[in-house]
């Protein structure tokens, strides 16, 4: 009953009597060239039939989009239907969002969300449980195991789409399976599902390069000859961070200048690093992201102490948001407060780019 491709829906769409300028490339996966064999983490694709639900979560630059994309291709590659929804912030309705799902259901399996999408066009203050039930009731017809990929999952803030899909991960067919990316972590029952084993969990630390992934990356790349040391001295700098080991290849290459030197003198001070964390921050709150640049020149970070650097007695508070945001990788985890935290991703953003919240 599976289908790679359902009939493609109109350039516009009403829904309840609103125009939807439907996207056909939020429901297609992205092309990731240049993917790196990262065995650990690929393997667990394996896993993936005996879960509900797996979350990715991780700050920009992380490769969890890297990493959903090569779960979808050996899933594929297995005979199962995998639909794709590419997230953005004008998805945060319920009936704009499950339209997407819909459509992504329905060209991942022939039959399925044609009902669902009727019932949004006939009404765009429908319940979101009831758009659900429909989907549910369509996926319980399809023999294979089917994957739901919703991609950059932080956009999300309506309770009420959290809320049906939580109704979708408790009563949905057991052959159904939601995998989502995120920065951060989702307002979803994860407690219920982890005691019950159906949770796959891949965070921060799982998605940094190793030292022996930053070799291989390094060697692909052709970005210049690196003694042991100098490998181990970028995975150190970085941290893992595959965003800024992709940065440096390209720009070592682009430069020619000597790799090594190049490495030696890598900082966040400069321009193609400082320029992304400059994308990075532009997203963020003013006010977090001058606590962030402030307390940039601090190896650890806890409240008192960066009240202390930055004169704001709101540390406590900002460190929670820089927690649940996954602005900090390998922040602790939730569940008790948040004491200390440490530096930025890699510690480029380091005290040269500090500065700048001082001019």
């Amino acid at each position: 009953m599976r289908s790679v491709s359902g009939p493609p829906p109109g350039k516009g769409s009403m829904l309840g009597g609103k125009q939807l300028q439907f996207l056909a490339t939020k429901i297609v996966p992205p092309r990731c060239p240049g993917l790196i064999e990262r065995p650990r983490l690929v393997d667990a694709t394996s896993q993936l039939s005996d879960k509900r639900l797996a979350v990715v979560k991780g700050p920009a630059g992380f490769g969890k989009t890297s990493l959903a994309v090569t779960w979808l291709q050996r899933l594929q590659q297995s005979g199962n239907a995998v639909a794709w929804f590419t997230i953005d912030p004008d998805d945060d309705d319920p009936a704009t969002f499950f339209f997407y799902v819909a459509h992504a259901l329905q060209r991942a399996c022939e039959g399925v969300g044609t009902a669902a999408i009727d019932l949004i066009q006939e009404s765009f203050l429908i319940n979101p449980r009831a758009i659900v039930s429909t989907l549910m009731n369509d996926l319980a017809d399809v023999d294979d195991d089917v994957y739901l990929v919703l991609e950059d999952y932080h956009w999300v803030t309506n309770p009420e789409i959290h809320e049906a899909l939580a109704f979708f991960l408790r009563r949905a067919p057991s052959h159904c399976h939601v995998v989502l990316t995120s920065r951060t972590e989702p307002p979803l029952p994860l407690a219920s599902l982890r005691a019950q084993n159906q949770l796959l969990e891949i965070d921060a630390s799982a998605l940094r390069f190793d030292v022996q992934e930053t070799w291989n990356f390094l060697e692909i790349e052709r970005a210049g000859t690196l003694g042991a040391s100098d490998v181990r001295l970028l995975h150190e700098k970085t941290e893992g961070w595959p965003a800024a080991l992709r940065i440096v290849a390209s720009t070592s290459i682009q430069s020619r200048q000597d790799f090594a030197q190049y490495v030696r003198n890598l900082s966040g001070a400069q321009r193609p690093i400082g320029a992304y964390l400059d994308e990075l921050l532009d997203g963020l709150p003013r006010d977090m992201v001058q606590f962030m640049l402030r307390t940039a020149i601090l190896d650890r970070l806890c409240a008192p102490l960066c009240e202390a650097v930055t004169g704001a007695s709101s540390g406590p508070e900002l460190l929670g948001s820089i927690e649940q945001t996954s602005v900090a990788a390998g922040a602790p985890r939730s569940g008790r407060p948040v004491e200390s935290l440490p530096s930025a991703p890699g510690r480029i953003l380091d005290a040269e780019v500090a500065v700048r919240a001082w001019q």
